[in-house]
């Protein structure tokens, strides 16, 4: 007799305050969505990430380090006979500064995917001189589509007119890009300002003879042992 009245009195409550009753459901149903929506991002997040990471990134990066001036051809030959190694893809990388800013230049084939960068406005470039600015570095100089400016590339200075803007996987922390010169292994070093992508098919023939290769990017056949021994070997 006591429960049939009190569901009675209940049910008389909610049809009297049924307005209320709505939004407090509704209020409740929201905070549950909106609680298992953020609990399940950190996954869909990392998942997406690492897809993303793995698919567009190389798998080993070996980039010349002290008094080594370039990366043979013989060596890249020894590397490419290594088990498991897929493809090796190498390139020109420099840091300079200029006028107080430090800028990083990469010249690559762009017909690489692993190598080209991800156009998102502008255009590629389609002659010497035109390059492609990177996005998501700290660009003080805020260099924008259409500007020239000077790059140093293989000890010259180098007019250059930015004509895209570009976007890659490796440039995804929000920390400073360290300058690779003698600062680097410092407490105080020099960072990054603006990144650069020039085509190595646009080069004249000059460069494209004596540019040398300081950067190699290395993809893997069988991507699911990283960091076991063998890897490690």
């Amino acid at each position: 007799m006591v429960k049939k009245i009190y569901l009675i009195t209940v049910f008389k409550t909610i049809k009297s305050k049924f307005v209320r009753f709505l939004v407090n459901l509704l209020i409740v149903l929201l905070s549950i969505s909106l609680a298992a929506a953020l609990g399940f991002l950190p996954y869909g997040l990392k998942d997406s990430y690492l897809e993303n990471y793995k698919d567009l990134t190389p798998d080993i990066t070996i980039k010349l380090k002290g008094d080594l001036t370039k990366i043979s051809d013989s060596d890249i030959d020894k590397i490419k006979e290594i088990n498991n190694i897929e493809s090796v893809e190498s390139f020109f990388a420099m840091d300079s500064e200029i006028d107080g800013k430090f800028n990083r230049l990469y010249v690559v084939d762009f017909s690489k995917e692993l190598l080209a960068p991800k156009l998102i406005e502008g255009e590629m470039p389609k002659e010497f001189g035109e390059v492609l600015i990177h996005k998501n570095v700290d660009n003080k100089a805020n260099y924008k589509i259409g500007d020239k400016l000077t790059l140093k590339l293989l000890g010259a200075n180098q007019e250059v007119t930015v004509v895209g803007i570009v976007n890659t996987p490796l440039y995804c922390s929000t920390r400073p890009e360290v300058a690779w010169n003698d600062n680097a292994d410092t407490d105080n070093p020099d960072h990054i300002d603006s990144i650069f992508y020039m085509n190595f098919e646009n080069l004249n023939s000059m460069y494209q003879r004596f540019i040398p290769k300081t950067d190699l990017y290395i993809t893997m056949k069988n991507k699911s042992q990283y960091m076991t021994p063998e890897y490690e070997k």
